[in-house]
Protein backbone atom coordinates (compact mmCIF):
# COMPACT_ATOMS: atom_id res chain seq x y z
CA UNK A 1 0.00 0.00 0.00
CA UNK A 2 2.70 2.28 0.86
CA UNK A 3 5.03 1.54 -2.18
CA UNK A 4 1.34 2.56 -4.07
CA UNK A 5 0.78 5.19 -2.73
CA UNK A 6 4.53 6.65 -3.28
CA UNK A 7 3.99 5.61 -6.84
CA UNK A 8 0.94 7.56 -6.95
CA UNK A 9 3.67 10.73 -6.74
CA UNK A 10 4.12 10.22 -10.96
CA UNK A 11 1.06 11.22 -11.12
CA UNK A 12 1.39 15.04 -10.47
CA UNK A 13 2.85 15.82 -13.57
CA UNK A 14 0.48 14.21 -16.13
CA UNK A 15 -2.44 15.52 -14.24
CA UNK A 16 -1.11 19.13 -14.50
CA UNK A 17 0.15 18.87 -17.96
CA UNK A 18 -3.86 17.83 -18.16
CA UNK A 19 -5.48 20.62 -16.52
CA UNK A 20 -2.71 23.15 -18.74
CA UNK A 21 -3.42 21.53 -21.80
CA UNK A 22 -7.80 22.04 -20.84
CA UNK A 23 -7.24 25.55 -20.65
CA UNK A 24 -4.63 25.56 -23.71
CA UNK A 25 -7.41 23.69 -26.26
CA UNK A 26 -9.82 26.78 -24.74
CA UNK A 27 -7.45 29.05 -26.08
CA UNK A 28 -6.39 27.51 -29.58
CA UNK A 29 -9.86 27.08 -30.36
CA UNK A 30 -11.75 28.02 -32.67
CA UNK A 31 -8.84 26.01 -34.91
CA UNK A 32 -10.14 28.13 -38.37
CA UNK A 33 -7.51 30.65 -36.87
CA UNK A 34 -5.06 28.70 -37.18
CA UNK A 35 -6.04 25.46 -39.62
CA UNK A 36 -2.73 24.41 -41.10
CA UNK A 37 -2.28 22.08 -40.82
CA UNK A 38 -4.99 20.56 -38.78
CA UNK A 39 -7.75 20.53 -41.20
CA UNK A 40 -5.52 18.79 -43.69
CA UNK A 41 -5.26 16.05 -41.00
CA UNK A 42 -8.72 16.01 -40.40
CA UNK A 43 -9.95 15.35 -43.79
CA UNK A 44 -7.07 12.77 -44.76
CA UNK A 45 -8.22 10.66 -41.69
CA UNK A 46 -11.83 10.93 -43.06
CA UNK A 47 -10.36 9.52 -46.16
CA UNK A 48 -8.57 6.53 -44.37
CA UNK A 49 -11.63 5.85 -42.77
CA UNK A 50 -13.46 5.96 -46.31
CA UNK A 51 -10.84 3.75 -47.63
CA UNK A 52 -8.79 5.96 -49.33
CA UNK A 53 -5.43 6.45 -49.42
CA UNK A 54 -4.01 10.27 -47.98
CA UNK A 55 -3.22 12.63 -50.33
CA UNK A 56 -1.05 14.69 -47.46
CA UNK A 57 1.97 12.54 -47.02
CA UNK A 58 4.60 15.19 -46.39
CA UNK A 59 5.67 14.28 -43.06
CA UNK A 60 4.35 11.61 -43.97
CA UNK A 61 2.35 11.75 -41.33
CA UNK A 62 0.23 8.43 -41.42
CA UNK A 63 -0.50 7.22 -37.96
CA UNK A 64 -1.44 10.78 -36.86
CA UNK A 65 -4.31 10.18 -39.98
CA UNK A 66 -5.00 7.20 -38.75
CA UNK A 67 -5.28 7.95 -34.79
CA UNK A 68 -7.92 10.42 -36.30
CA UNK A 69 -9.63 8.59 -38.49
CA UNK A 70 -10.34 5.76 -35.51
CA UNK A 71 -11.31 9.21 -33.13
CA UNK A 72 -13.43 10.25 -36.46
CA UNK A 73 -15.55 6.94 -36.22
CA UNK A 74 -15.94 6.25 -32.67
CA UNK A 75 -17.20 9.70 -32.28
CA UNK A 76 -19.30 9.73 -34.74
CA UNK A 77 -21.10 6.50 -33.74
CA UNK A 78 -21.36 7.22 -30.23
CA UNK A 79 -23.00 10.52 -31.85
CA UNK A 80 -25.66 8.20 -34.17
CA UNK A 81 -26.29 5.95 -30.89
CA UNK A 82 -27.07 8.90 -28.49
CA UNK A 83 -29.10 10.40 -31.46
CA UNK A 84 -27.13 13.64 -30.91
CA UNK A 85 -26.57 13.76 -34.78
CA UNK A 86 -28.61 11.81 -37.96
CA UNK A 87 -26.05 12.93 -40.79
CA UNK A 88 -23.64 10.71 -42.48
CA UNK A 89 -20.04 10.54 -41.43
CA UNK A 90 -18.89 12.97 -44.22
CA UNK A 91 -21.60 15.73 -43.83
CA UNK A 92 -21.10 15.54 -40.11
CA UNK A 93 -17.15 16.50 -40.14
CA UNK A 94 -18.12 19.00 -42.88
CA UNK A 95 -21.10 20.68 -41.04
CA UNK A 96 -18.80 20.24 -37.22
CA UNK A 97 -15.31 20.03 -37.65
CA UNK A 98 -14.31 21.73 -34.71
CA UNK A 99 -16.46 19.56 -32.60
CA UNK A 100 -14.45 16.69 -34.11
CA UNK A 101 -11.06 18.64 -33.96
CA UNK A 102 -11.97 19.05 -30.00
CA UNK A 103 -12.18 15.83 -29.02
CA UNK A 104 -8.63 14.27 -31.24
CA UNK A 105 -7.14 17.53 -28.92
CA UNK A 106 -8.34 15.48 -25.72
CA UNK A 107 -7.14 11.90 -27.39
CA UNK A 108 -3.80 13.65 -27.65
CA UNK A 109 -3.17 15.43 -24.84
CA UNK A 110 -4.67 11.83 -23.06
CA UNK A 111 -1.70 9.93 -24.91
CA UNK A 112 0.72 11.99 -23.88
CA UNK A 113 -0.22 12.25 -20.04
CA UNK A 114 -0.35 8.44 -19.94
CA UNK A 115 3.08 8.65 -21.69
CA UNK A 116 4.57 11.00 -18.97
CA UNK A 117 3.43 8.69 -16.55
CA UNK A 118 4.85 5.81 -17.82
CA UNK A 119 8.07 7.62 -18.20
CA UNK A 120 7.83 8.65 -15.00
CA UNK A 121 7.63 5.11 -13.44
CA UNK A 122 10.47 3.24 -15.56
CA UNK A 123 12.47 6.52 -14.61
CA UNK A 124 11.63 5.37 -10.84
CA UNK A 125 12.05 1.12 -11.13
CA UNK A 126 15.70 2.10 -12.83
CA UNK A 127 17.19 4.74 -10.12
CA UNK A 128 14.79 3.84 -7.23
CA UNK A 129 14.53 7.94 -7.73
CA UNK A 130 11.06 8.83 -7.42
CA UNK A 131 12.65 12.77 -7.33
CA UNK A 132 14.47 12.06 -10.23
CA UNK A 133 11.04 10.31 -12.00
CA UNK A 134 9.71 13.29 -11.62
CA UNK A 135 12.11 15.67 -12.66
CA UNK A 136 12.10 13.72 -16.21
CA UNK A 137 8.75 13.94 -16.04
CA UNK A 138 8.50 17.51 -16.07
CA UNK A 139 11.35 18.47 -18.36
CA UNK A 140 10.52 16.69 -20.95
CA UNK A 141 7.41 18.93 -21.63
CA UNK A 142 9.46 22.20 -20.05
CA UNK A 143 9.39 24.06 -23.38
CA UNK A 144 7.20 26.56 -24.85
CA UNK A 145 6.57 25.15 -28.06
CA UNK A 146 5.80 21.71 -26.59
CA UNK A 147 3.19 23.15 -24.64
CA UNK A 148 1.89 24.79 -27.26
CA UNK A 149 1.58 22.37 -29.69
CA UNK A 150 0.97 19.32 -27.30
CA UNK A 151 -3.29 19.50 -28.06
CA UNK A 152 -2.77 20.78 -31.62
CA UNK A 153 -3.88 18.08 -34.70
CA UNK A 154 -0.43 17.55 -36.25
CA UNK A 155 2.27 15.12 -35.96
CA UNK A 156 4.39 16.73 -33.21
CA UNK A 157 1.67 16.19 -30.50
CA UNK A 158 2.42 12.19 -31.25
CA UNK A 159 6.39 12.73 -31.30
CA UNK A 160 5.98 13.99 -27.99
CA UNK A 161 3.88 10.71 -27.17
CA UNK A 162 7.12 8.56 -28.80
CA UNK A 163 9.84 10.16 -27.56
CA UNK A 164 8.83 10.01 -23.95
CA UNK A 165 7.59 6.19 -24.52
CA UNK A 166 10.84 5.41 -25.69
CA UNK A 167 12.94 7.07 -23.63
CA UNK A 168 10.65 5.04 -20.83
CA UNK A 169 11.70 1.63 -22.46
CA UNK A 170 15.14 2.77 -22.29
CA UNK A 171 15.31 4.27 -19.19
CA UNK A 172 16.93 0.75 -17.42
CA UNK A 173 19.90 1.02 -20.36
CA UNK A 174 20.54 4.89 -19.51
CA UNK A 175 20.57 4.43 -15.88
CA UNK A 176 21.29 1.08 -14.76
CA UNK A 177 24.87 -0.47 -15.35
CA UNK A 178 23.60 -3.82 -15.82
CA UNK A 179 20.39 -3.65 -17.74
CA UNK A 180 22.01 -4.70 -21.09
CA UNK A 181 23.52 -7.75 -19.44
CA UNK A 182 20.59 -9.50 -19.16
CA UNK A 183 19.51 -11.40 -22.88
CA UNK A 184 16.03 -9.48 -23.53
CA UNK A 185 14.07 -9.71 -27.02
CA UNK A 186 11.39 -7.46 -25.60
CA UNK A 187 13.56 -4.10 -24.88
CA UNK A 188 15.01 -4.43 -28.50
CA UNK A 189 11.96 -5.12 -30.17
CA UNK A 190 9.96 -2.28 -28.01
CA UNK A 191 12.69 -0.09 -28.92
CA UNK A 192 12.34 -0.49 -32.87
CA UNK A 193 8.75 -0.31 -32.63
CA UNK A 194 8.58 2.88 -30.89
CA UNK A 195 11.33 4.37 -33.61
CA UNK A 196 9.35 2.86 -36.63
CA UNK A 197 6.49 4.55 -35.34
CA UNK A 198 8.01 8.26 -34.61
CA UNK A 199 9.66 8.18 -37.67
CA UNK A 200 6.19 7.13 -39.69
CA UNK A 201 4.88 10.07 -37.66
CA UNK A 202 7.41 12.61 -38.92
CA UNK A 203 11.33 12.59 -40.49
CA UNK A 204 12.30 15.19 -38.13
CA UNK A 205 12.42 12.00 -35.18
CA UNK A 206 15.19 10.12 -37.24
CA UNK A 207 17.98 11.12 -35.06
CA UNK A 208 16.25 9.70 -31.77
CA UNK A 209 16.75 6.17 -33.29
CA UNK A 210 20.24 6.39 -32.64
CA UNK A 211 19.11 5.72 -29.04
CA UNK A 212 18.96 2.08 -30.21
CA UNK A 213 22.82 2.13 -29.85
CA UNK A 214 21.96 1.99 -25.59
CA UNK A 215 21.08 -1.18 -25.87
CA UNK A 216 24.98 -1.74 -26.84
CA UNK A 217 24.80 -5.56 -28.10
CA UNK A 218 24.78 -6.41 -31.88
CA UNK A 219 22.28 -8.59 -32.04
CA UNK A 220 19.89 -6.55 -29.65
CA UNK A 221 20.79 -3.25 -31.83
CA UNK A 222 19.95 -5.53 -35.09
CA UNK A 223 16.75 -6.95 -33.83
CA UNK A 224 15.52 -3.48 -32.64
CA UNK A 225 16.56 -1.95 -36.31
CA UNK A 226 14.81 -4.92 -37.93
CA UNK A 227 11.48 -4.12 -35.40
CA UNK A 228 11.80 -0.47 -36.49
CA UNK A 229 11.40 -1.06 -40.24
CA UNK A 230 8.38 -3.47 -39.84
CA UNK A 231 6.85 -0.43 -37.91
CA UNK A 232 7.26 1.97 -39.70
CA UNK A 233 6.23 0.06 -43.10
CA UNK A 234 3.22 -1.15 -40.86
CA UNK A 235 2.39 2.65 -39.83
CA UNK A 236 2.50 3.79 -43.23
CA UNK A 237 0.49 1.28 -44.73
CA UNK A 238 -2.46 3.48 -45.68
CA UNK A 239 0.05 5.56 -47.86
CA UNK A 240 1.66 2.54 -49.48
CA UNK A 241 0.67 3.56 -53.03
CA UNK A 242 1.45 6.99 -52.63
CA UNK A 243 4.92 6.20 -51.53
CA UNK A 244 7.14 6.77 -54.81
CA UNK A 245 5.65 10.40 -53.96
CA UNK A 246 6.57 10.23 -50.64
CA UNK A 247 10.24 9.21 -51.45
CA UNK A 248 10.36 11.86 -54.37
CA UNK A 249 9.76 14.75 -52.08
CA UNK A 250 12.36 13.52 -49.44
CA UNK A 251 14.49 13.53 -52.14
CA UNK A 252 13.75 16.90 -52.86
CA UNK A 253 14.29 17.76 -49.78
CA UNK A 254 17.68 15.93 -48.90
CA UNK A 255 19.69 17.50 -52.06
CA UNK A 256 18.00 21.01 -51.73
CA UNK A 257 19.27 24.20 -49.05
CA UNK A 258 15.57 25.61 -49.46
CA UNK A 259 12.25 24.78 -47.75
CA UNK A 260 10.48 21.63 -48.72
CA UNK A 261 12.92 20.70 -51.77
CA UNK A 262 13.11 24.46 -52.79
CA UNK A 263 16.53 26.76 -53.18
CA UNK A 264 20.29 25.51 -54.77
CA UNK A 265 21.16 22.47 -55.64
CA UNK A 266 23.11 21.46 -52.50
CA UNK A 267 22.45 20.21 -48.53
CA UNK A 268 22.51 22.87 -46.64
CA UNK A 269 22.76 26.87 -47.52
CA UNK A 270 26.42 27.83 -45.26
CA UNK A 271 25.23 31.44 -45.10
CA UNK A 272 21.95 30.65 -42.90
CA UNK A 273 24.08 27.87 -40.08
CA UNK A 274 25.16 31.22 -37.70
CA UNK A 275 21.92 32.92 -37.65
CA UNK A 276 19.72 29.72 -37.83
CA UNK A 277 22.06 27.94 -34.86
CA UNK A 278 21.85 31.46 -33.01
CA UNK A 279 18.14 31.56 -33.20
CA UNK A 280 17.90 27.99 -31.80
CA UNK A 281 20.07 28.59 -29.15
CA UNK A 282 17.95 31.78 -28.08
CA UNK A 283 15.03 29.26 -27.40
CA UNK A 284 16.44 26.24 -26.29
CA UNK A 285 19.72 27.70 -24.17
CA UNK A 286 19.06 24.91 -21.41
CA UNK A 287 19.03 22.13 -24.10
CA UNK A 288 22.35 23.34 -25.58
CA UNK A 289 24.04 23.64 -22.15
CA UNK A 290 22.80 20.16 -21.31
CA UNK A 291 24.42 19.01 -24.73
CA UNK A 292 27.65 21.23 -23.71
CA UNK A 293 27.89 19.55 -20.09
CA UNK A 294 27.25 15.65 -21.91
CA UNK A 295 30.02 17.09 -23.94
CA UNK A 296 32.27 18.14 -21.67
CA UNK A 297 32.06 15.01 -19.72
CA UNK A 298 32.70 12.84 -22.60
CA UNK A 299 36.20 14.86 -23.34
CA UNK A 300 36.87 14.66 -19.45
CA UNK A 301 36.70 10.80 -18.72
CA UNK A 302 38.91 10.43 -22.68
CA UNK A 303 41.77 12.80 -21.38
CA UNK A 304 40.93 11.18 -17.78
CA UNK A 305 41.66 7.76 -19.88
CA UNK A 306 44.46 8.99 -21.78
CA UNK A 307 46.10 10.29 -18.33
CA UNK A 308 45.25 6.72 -16.98
CA UNK A 309 46.76 4.87 -19.96
CA UNK A 310 50.34 6.36 -19.69
CA UNK A 311 50.06 5.27 -15.71
CA UNK A 312 50.70 1.91 -14.46
CA UNK A 313 47.05 1.53 -13.90
CA UNK A 314 45.51 -1.39 -14.54
CA UNK A 315 43.59 -1.99 -18.41
CA UNK A 316 39.96 -2.64 -16.57
CA UNK A 317 40.05 0.61 -14.91
CA UNK A 318 40.58 2.07 -18.58
CA UNK A 319 37.37 0.33 -19.86
CA UNK A 320 35.41 1.19 -16.93
CA UNK A 321 35.97 5.12 -17.92
CA UNK A 322 35.33 4.05 -21.85
CA UNK A 323 31.80 2.56 -20.18
CA UNK A 324 31.20 5.32 -18.54
CA UNK A 325 31.22 7.86 -21.90
CA UNK A 326 29.15 5.88 -23.78
CA UNK A 327 25.60 6.70 -22.39
CA UNK A 328 26.14 10.52 -22.37
CA UNK A 329 28.19 10.14 -26.32
CA UNK A 330 24.79 8.74 -27.60
CA UNK A 331 22.77 11.64 -26.38
CA UNK A 332 25.08 13.76 -27.62
CA UNK A 333 24.77 11.93 -31.10
CA UNK A 334 21.09 12.36 -30.87
CA UNK A 335 21.20 16.44 -30.17
CA UNK A 336 23.87 16.97 -32.78
CA UNK A 337 21.73 14.80 -35.55
CA UNK A 338 18.53 16.89 -34.52
CA UNK A 339 20.34 20.25 -34.41
CA UNK A 340 22.11 19.65 -37.87
CA UNK A 341 18.42 18.76 -38.91
CA UNK A 342 17.12 21.75 -37.62
CA UNK A 343 19.64 23.95 -39.00
CA UNK A 344 18.88 22.63 -42.65
CA UNK A 345 15.33 23.37 -41.96
CA UNK A 346 15.17 26.06 -39.57
CA UNK A 347 11.97 25.76 -37.23
CA UNK A 348 11.65 25.40 -33.87
CA UNK A 349 8.84 22.53 -33.71
CA UNK A 350 11.01 20.41 -35.92
CA UNK A 351 13.14 20.42 -32.35
CA UNK A 352 10.27 18.63 -31.05
CA UNK A 353 11.29 14.85 -30.70
CA UNK A 354 14.47 15.64 -29.19
CA UNK A 355 13.87 17.87 -26.26
CA UNK A 356 13.10 15.34 -24.13
CA UNK A 357 17.16 14.29 -24.39
CA UNK A 358 17.87 17.47 -22.18
CA UNK A 359 15.57 15.96 -19.26
CA UNK A 360 17.42 12.41 -19.77
CA UNK A 361 20.73 13.68 -20.31
CA UNK A 362 20.73 15.88 -16.69
CA UNK A 363 19.44 13.34 -15.21
CA UNK A 364 21.73 10.88 -15.93
CA UNK A 365 24.77 13.60 -15.25
CA UNK A 366 23.21 14.86 -11.60
CA UNK A 367 22.20 11.14 -10.89
CA UNK A 368 25.65 9.81 -10.91
CA UNK A 369 26.94 13.27 -10.09
CA UNK A 370 24.71 12.79 -6.71
CA UNK A 371 25.59 9.09 -5.97
CA UNK A 372 29.37 9.67 -6.26
CA UNK A 373 29.04 12.84 -3.93
CA UNK A 374 26.35 12.55 -1.45
CA UNK A 375 25.47 10.22 0.93
CA UNK A 376 22.02 8.90 1.22
CA UNK A 377 19.87 11.10 3.38
CA UNK A 378 21.29 13.73 1.15
CA UNK A 379 20.78 11.97 -1.82
CA UNK A 380 17.20 11.72 -1.17
CA UNK A 381 17.35 15.60 0.12
CA UNK A 382 18.58 16.50 -3.67
CA UNK A 383 16.34 14.42 -5.37
CA UNK A 384 13.87 16.47 -3.80
CA UNK A 385 14.85 19.44 -4.58
CA UNK A 386 15.40 18.25 -8.02
CA UNK A 387 11.55 17.72 -8.94
CA UNK A 388 10.79 20.96 -7.39
CA UNK A 389 13.05 22.38 -9.88
CA UNK A 390 11.97 20.29 -12.84
CA UNK A 391 8.21 21.12 -11.86
CA UNK A 392 8.93 24.78 -11.50
CA UNK A 393 10.83 24.81 -14.87
CA UNK A 394 7.55 23.63 -16.51
CA UNK A 395 5.29 25.74 -14.95
CA UNK A 396 7.45 28.59 -16.38
CA UNK A 397 7.44 27.27 -19.86
CA UNK A 398 3.71 27.19 -19.65
CA UNK A 399 2.95 30.16 -18.51
CA UNK A 400 5.03 31.81 -21.28
CA UNK A 401 3.34 29.89 -23.74
CA UNK A 402 -0.10 30.09 -22.26
CA UNK A 403 1.29 34.24 -22.38
CA UNK A 404 2.33 34.46 -26.09
CA UNK A 405 -0.52 32.25 -26.84
CA UNK A 406 -3.81 34.46 -25.80
CA UNK A 407 -1.87 37.83 -27.26
CA UNK A 408 -1.91 35.70 -30.43
CA UNK A 409 -5.58 34.75 -30.34
CA UNK A 410 -6.49 37.76 -29.09
CA UNK A 411 -5.53 39.55 -31.89
CA UNK A 412 -6.82 37.18 -34.22
CA UNK A 413 -10.19 37.41 -32.82
CA UNK A 414 -10.26 41.29 -32.85
CA UNK A 415 -9.49 41.63 -35.94
CA UNK A 416 -12.03 39.06 -36.95
CA UNK A 417 -14.52 40.83 -35.04
CA UNK A 418 -13.82 43.77 -37.31
CA UNK A 419 -13.91 41.27 -40.80
CA UNK A 420 -16.98 39.67 -39.66
CA UNK A 421 -18.88 42.89 -38.71
CA UNK A 422 -18.14 44.07 -42.19
CA UNK A 423 -19.33 41.15 -44.08
CA UNK A 424 -22.66 41.39 -42.03
CA UNK A 425 -23.31 44.79 -44.08
CA UNK A 426 -23.49 43.15 -47.06
CA UNK A 427 -26.51 41.07 -48.38
CA UNK A 428 -25.76 37.96 -49.10
CA UNK A 429 -22.06 38.45 -50.34
CA UNK A 430 -19.09 36.29 -52.55
CA UNK A 431 -16.68 35.65 -49.76
CA UNK A 432 -13.11 35.02 -51.15
CA UNK A 433 -10.01 33.78 -49.10
CA UNK A 434 -6.67 33.35 -49.54
CA UNK A 435 -3.75 31.34 -47.55
CA UNK A 436 -3.76 33.04 -44.07
CA UNK A 437 -7.05 34.11 -44.40
CA UNK A 438 -8.75 32.97 -40.14
CA UNK A 439 -12.22 32.42 -41.61
CA UNK A 440 -13.94 29.14 -41.12
CA UNK A 441 -14.55 28.45 -45.00
CA UNK A 442 -10.97 29.20 -45.85
CA UNK A 443 -9.98 26.07 -43.61
CA UNK A 444 -12.41 23.66 -44.75
CA UNK A 445 -10.84 24.47 -48.27
CA UNK A 446 -7.40 24.31 -48.20
CA UNK A 447 -8.19 21.22 -45.67
CA UNK A 448 -10.32 19.57 -48.88
CA UNK A 449 -7.44 20.81 -50.80
CA UNK A 450 -5.01 18.44 -49.34
CA UNK A 451 -7.51 15.67 -49.21
CA UNK A 452 -9.44 15.86 -52.77
CA UNK A 453 -10.69 12.41 -52.80
CA UNK A 454 -13.32 14.21 -49.95
CA UNK A 455 -16.69 13.65 -50.70
CA UNK A 456 -18.02 16.24 -52.95
CA UNK A 457 -21.13 16.97 -50.43
CA UNK A 458 -18.58 18.53 -48.05
CA UNK A 459 -17.38 20.80 -50.55
CA UNK A 460 -20.98 21.37 -51.21
CA UNK A 461 -21.19 22.97 -47.80
CA UNK A 462 -18.73 26.26 -48.81
CA UNK A 463 -21.80 28.42 -50.13
CA UNK A 464 -20.34 31.44 -51.59
CA UNK A 465 -17.27 31.26 -51.59
CA UNK A 466 -14.02 31.20 -53.82
CA UNK A 467 -10.78 30.71 -52.49
CA UNK A 468 -7.76 32.34 -54.25
CA UNK A 469 -4.81 30.37 -54.63
CA UNK A 470 -2.73 32.76 -54.55
CA UNK A 471 0.95 30.25 -55.49
CA UNK A 472 -1.04 30.22 -59.40
CA UNK A 473 -3.75 33.10 -59.35
CA UNK A 474 -6.76 30.81 -60.07
CA UNK A 475 -10.06 30.15 -58.08
CA UNK A 476 -10.47 26.92 -55.78
CA UNK A 477 -14.66 26.05 -55.39
CA UNK A 478 -16.21 24.26 -53.39
CA UNK A 479 -12.78 22.62 -52.22
CA UNK A 480 -11.97 21.48 -55.78
CA UNK A 481 -10.85 22.24 -59.22
CA UNK A 482 -9.00 25.65 -60.34
CA UNK A 483 -11.16 28.18 -62.44
CA UNK A 484 -10.25 31.14 -64.26
CA UNK A 485 -11.28 34.96 -62.58
CA UNK A 486 -13.49 35.70 -65.42
CA UNK A 487 -16.26 33.88 -62.74
CA UNK A 488 -15.61 36.88 -60.64
CA UNK A 489 -16.17 39.51 -63.68
CA UNK A 490 -19.59 37.34 -64.14
CA UNK A 491 -20.54 37.61 -60.45
CA UNK A 492 -20.05 41.88 -60.36
CA UNK A 493 -21.92 41.88 -63.73
CA UNK A 494 -24.82 39.75 -61.54
CA UNK A 495 -24.47 43.08 -59.11
CA UNK A 496 -23.19 40.35 -56.15
CA UNK A 497 -21.13 41.76 -53.34
CA UNK A 498 -17.81 40.36 -53.56
CA UNK A 499 -15.09 40.21 -50.73
CA UNK A 500 -11.97 39.15 -50.20
CA UNK A 501 -10.26 38.53 -47.07
CA UNK A 502 -6.42 37.81 -46.39
CA UNK A 503 -4.04 38.12 -43.95
CA UNK A 504 -1.64 40.20 -46.02
CA UNK A 505 -1.68 41.83 -49.61
CA UNK A 506 0.03 39.52 -51.28
CA UNK A 507 1.49 40.57 -54.66
CA UNK A 508 -0.77 38.39 -56.64
CA UNK A 509 -3.51 40.32 -55.43
CA UNK A 510 -2.98 42.80 -57.25
CA UNK A 511 -5.40 41.34 -59.89
CA UNK A 512 -8.26 42.53 -58.40
CA UNK A 513 -9.28 46.31 -58.22
CA UNK A 514 -9.45 46.37 -54.26
CA UNK A 515 -11.34 49.10 -51.81
CA UNK A 516 -10.21 48.45 -48.58
CA UNK A 517 -12.92 48.10 -45.74
CA UNK A 518 -11.22 47.41 -42.80
CA UNK A 519 -6.75 46.70 -42.35
CA UNK A 520 -5.98 44.68 -39.63
CA UNK A 521 -2.73 43.59 -38.24
CA UNK A 522 -3.65 39.42 -38.47
CA UNK A 523 -6.88 40.10 -40.77
CA UNK A 524 -7.97 42.19 -43.94
CA UNK A 525 -11.08 42.66 -45.95
CA UNK A 526 -11.33 44.49 -49.45
CA UNK A 527 -14.48 44.69 -51.44
CA UNK A 528 -13.43 43.68 -55.40
CA UNK A 529 -14.37 45.88 -57.77
CA UNK A 530 -13.31 44.08 -60.48
CA UNK A 531 -10.19 43.18 -62.18
CA UNK A 532 -7.03 44.68 -63.35
CA UNK A 533 -6.46 43.81 -66.90
CA UNK A 534 -2.68 42.43 -67.73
Amino acid sequence: MKKASIRSLLLIVPVVIFIIQYCFIKKIYPLYLDSDPAYQYLLNGLLILNGHSPYHIDHPGTPVQTLIAGVLYVSWSIAKLMGWSNDALDISVGSHPERYLQIISYVLVVLNCTASYILGDRVLKSTNRMGLGIFVQACAVAFGVVFARMAYPEPESLLMFGSMLLVAVLAPSIFSKDANSKKDSVTPILTGLLCGFGVAVKLTFIPMVALVLLLKSPRAILLSFGAALVSWFFCVLPMIKALPRFFNWVGGIATHSGHYGSGKAEFIDLSTIRPALRSLTNVFDLWFLVALCLGGVVLGILLLRLVKKSSSIRANSSNTLLNLIYTPSVLLIVMLGQTMLVLKHPGAHYMVPALIIEATGAAWMLNSLFKLSLGAKLQRIAFSLLSVVGVLLMLGAANSSYKQLAEERELFKSDMVQVQTAIAKFDNPILIGTYGCRLPQCAMSFGLGYAPATDPKVGALLTNFYDFNIWISKLVIRGHGFYNLDIVEHDLSEKRNVLLVTNQAYEQLKVFKLVPIFIGQAQSIYQITGLNTQ
